[in-house]
């Protein structure tokens, strides 16, 4: 390992916070897949259905991205998390 790597890299979150960042990206990459399988209601093995929905999100979020690369457009963070014009900032 490198001078100043810390020895336990993975364990600077608690067993807590770990797992809740682990099914916030299990979702984000699952979610988007599936829900196109299920609105295209394919009947199929559960492992299969599984590796389609991972391929499909992760192309999805290829496409996606070119599409921004290609309309010069800047994926920041305020732009992505600027609140809702319906919801009221009172």
């Amino acid at each position: 390992m490198p001078p100043g790597f810390p020895r336990l890299f993975l364990m600077i979150y608690s067993p807590l916070q770990t797992a809740n960042f682990s099914l916030a990206a299990l979702l984000i990459l699952l979610l988007p897949g599936l829900a196109w399988l299920v609105w295209s209601r394919t009947r199929r093995g559960f492992l299969v259905l599984l590796a389609d929905a991972v391929g499909i999100s992760v192309s999805l979020t290829a496409l996606i991205a070119l599409a921004g690369f290609y309309l010069d457009s800047r994926f920041t963070r305020p732009l992505l998390t600027r609140t809702s014009p319906l919801r009221s900032t009172r």
